[in-house]
């Protein structure tokens, strides 16, 4: 019987990916490391590996028909090379074992909004979308990129179709405590001096409910094959707007401190003054200036368009579903 094959199917999105096929009554395998709990089901078996471990991989897509690719290291502002690995080598051995298989019909690669980056001279408050050249401004961005390209290479010599998925930020229940929305609600909570200003730099965002949703999209959509998507609600909310409606999901309220536009459009075109004469993008990443611009936002209209997917969860309603589930 063919198989979908899941990494890092114990993680944030990977486990609700995980859900999501064995309530649909498929059969999948989850390759985890062996040190990781994976939880018990009649159509979920386990194949213990490391990626970077090209030995203990040998057979893990053995009849798999379909391989979900979320296994990574996510740290946006890492620069640790030996963990970073696992996105790019990581992704070349595993790629080596769908050859193998000779089973494969669809790998499907999680990538990042990060790996489209931020192209020397490009304005922060552009939008960046899938035709733009990808300029990655960190390590992390670089390492995801450079899983990409393996995958376009290996899958695209081999002819297997394939998928890249570049999601924004990714929230909801289950999600780290420490990582991503969940951090920006916790400054919400200790009263962060910093969440008391409307910040108007945008930021994608995309419920994990409605990633899963993508995934299963492209997995069989036939339009989605050799193709790149950005993945979000396609609203991107400014970093005041977050912290707002935070607010009123734990029940503050306070008048956010305005930022005067002609300061952060001083701000900016200085920025982007440097990096267009200095690439000082390759210094100071677009990603740490993200409050004043929109270097983590994205158009992600090209996936509703071509496959007709269409994120159902709003900000509101999505921060409601996170917050409930994390208290």
């Amino acid at each position: 019987m063919s198989k979908i094959l899941v990494t890092g199917g114990t993680g944030f999105v990977g486990s609700h990916l995980l859900d999501a096929l064995l309530n649909s009554g498929e059969q999948v395998v989850a390759l985890v490391r062996p040190e990781s709990k994976v939880r018990t089901h009649p159509g979920l078996s386990v194949h213990h590996g490391n990626l970077l471990d090209p030995g203990s991989l040998r057979g893990c897509c053995e009849d798999a028909k379909s391989v979900f690719h979320l296994a990574a290291y996510p740290t946006l502002g890492s620069k640790d090379a030996s963990a970073l690995a696992v996105n790019s080598i990581g992704t070349s051995n595993l790629l080596h074992e769908v050859l193998d298989s000779g089973s494969v019909e669809r790998f499907i690669l999680m990538s990042s909004l990060a790996a489209a980056g931020h192209r020397p001279g490009k304005k922060l408050v552009e939008l960046s979308i899938e035709s733009d050249d990808a300029y990655p401004d960190t390590d992390y961005g670089r390492s995801k990129l450079q899983a990409e390209a393996f995958t376009q290479q290996v899958c695209g010599k081999a002819e297997i179709p394939y998928v890249i998925l570049r999601p924004g930020l990714v929230y909801g229940p289950g999600s780290r405590p420490d990582g991503g929305m969940n951090a920006i609600v916790g400054t919400v909570r200790n009263d962060n001096l910093l969440v008391r200003f409307d910040l108007p730099g945008k930021v994608s965002v995309v419920h994990v409910a409605d990633l899963v949703q993508a995934c299963l999209t492209v997995a069989t959509h036939p339009d989605a094959a050799g193709r790149t998507f950005f993945v979000s609600d396609n609203c991107p909310v400014s970093f005041g707007e977050i912290f707002q409606t935070v607010r009123k999901q734990i029940g503050r309220s306070y008048h956010p401190i305005p930022i005067a536009d002609g300061l952060c459009a001083f701000a900016r075109n200085i920025y982007n003054w440097l990096d267009k004469t200095l690439t000082i993008s390759t210094l100071i990443p677009s990603y740490m200036l993200a409050p004043l611009g929109s270097s983590l936002a994205c158009n992600s209209s090209e996936i509703k368009s071509q496959l007709g997917f269409e994120a159902q969860y709003t900000l509101s309603h999505g921060l409601a579903n996170t917050i409930g589930n994390s208290k």
